[in-house]
């Protein structure tokens, strides 16, 4: 009798051990992986104007034109153009942006890497239109060459 109590009770124990580990396993599963859904809610977020927080990111940043249009979304797009550049360290800061109103989201996208977090983002999403950048580059070579002509 005691022998089969023991049994039965080892059996519980193993089997509330392998729940607790696997209970364990999805929640840190869940955690490393939510800093995905932040990159895919910033790159879905159009919204703009006083839905945008930390203007002054925005604008220190060279993006301020998604104050504007494009909101969350235009700065992942410049993040992609910057990532294809190779400008690593400004394509992370671009995305860490995003999330400025959520500083733990901001940590966990920090935790997850800036390699992860861009690798990620050039292999699901594809920058659209044209650089902005490039845009206000040859608008003011342009308008230097007028000044020039003067």
């Amino acid at each position: 009798m005691n022998s089969t109590v023991q049994k039965i009770g080892r059996t519980v124990v193993r089997f509330a051990a392998v729940a607790l580990l696997a209970i364990g396993a999805t929640a840190t599963f869940a955690t490393a992986q939510s800093w995905k859904a932040h990159i895919d809610w910033a790159a879905g977020n159009k919204d703009a104007g006083g839905s945008v927080d930390c203007p002054g990111q925005y604008i220190n940043n060279g993006v301020e034109y998604a104050i504007v249009s494009g909101g969350r979304s235009a700065v992942i797009n410049q993040a992609l153009f910057d990532a294809y550049n190779q400008n690593f360290d400004t394509a992370f800061n671009l995305v860490l942006i995003t999330q400025c109103h959520n500083p733990n989201a901001q940590q966990e996208l920090i935790n997850a890497g800036k390699k992860a977090v861009l690798t990620y983002l050039v292999n699901n999403y594809q920058p659209t239109g044209i650089d902005p950048r490039q845009i206000v580059a040859l608008g003011q070579t342009a308008l230097q060459a007028l000044a020039m002509m003067q």
